[in-house]
C-alpha cells in the first residue's frame, strides 16, 4: 500500500479511536473483504428471492458500492460520536485542571490529577480503602505534589 494512502487511512483510524486496534493494513482487509462477501450475500439473496438476472444484478452492484463505502461510513460515524463525546466532556475537564492549577499543581500533574478523577481512578479507589477523602493528602490537608 502507497504510503500516502496508508497515513490518510492511519489519520482517519485516529480520529475514529482506533477501533477494534485497527491499523492501515487491517482496515484495508476490512474494505476488501467488505467487497468480496457483501456482493455474494446481496446476489445470493437475490437468488433466494427468485428474483430475474438484471435484479441479481443489480444486487450484487449494491454490494459492491456498499462494501466500498460501508467501512469509510463507519469511521465518519465513530469520528463524530467521538469529537460529541469530547466537546461534551471538556468543561469539566477543563474546570478539574483549573482547580488542580488553583491548588498548586504543575499542568503535568493537574491533567494526571483531572484524568483520575474523572475516571474514577486510584485516587478514588485508594481512598476509599483508607476511609479519607484523599489518599495523597499530607498532614496539611492540602494534595501532595507528585
Amino acid at each position: 500500500m502507497p504510503g500516502e494512502k496508508e497515513a490518510k487511512i492511519d489519520q482517519k483510524l485516529q480520529l475514529a479511536g482506533n477501533p477494534f486496534g485497527m491499523t492501515a493494513v487491517d482496515f484495508r482487509i476490512v474494505q476488501i473483504v467488505s467487497i468480496v462477501v457483501l456482493p455474494l450475500i446481496l446476489g445470493g439473496y437475490g437468488a433466494l428471492l427468485n428474483a430475474g438476472t438484471g435484479a441479481i444484478v443489480l444486487f450484487i452492484l449494491a454490494g459492491l458500492l456498499l462494501g466500498f463505502i460501508a467501512p469509510h461510513q463507519y469511521l465518519k460515524k465513530k469520528t463524530k460520536a467521538r469529537s460529541r463525546h469530547a466537546l461534551r466532556e471538556f468543561p469539566d475537564i477543563l474546570d478539574l485542571l483549573t482547580v488542580s492549577l488553583e491548588a498548586g499543581l504543575g499542568f503535568d500533574a493537574g491533567s494526571v490529577e483531572g484524568y483520575l478523577k474523572k475516571r474514577g481512578g486510584p485516587r478514588l479507589r485508594i481512598s476509599s480503602l483508607f476511609g479519607r477523602n484523599s489518599a495523597w493528602e499530607n498532614q496539611k490537608g492540602s494534595i501532595s505534589r507528585y
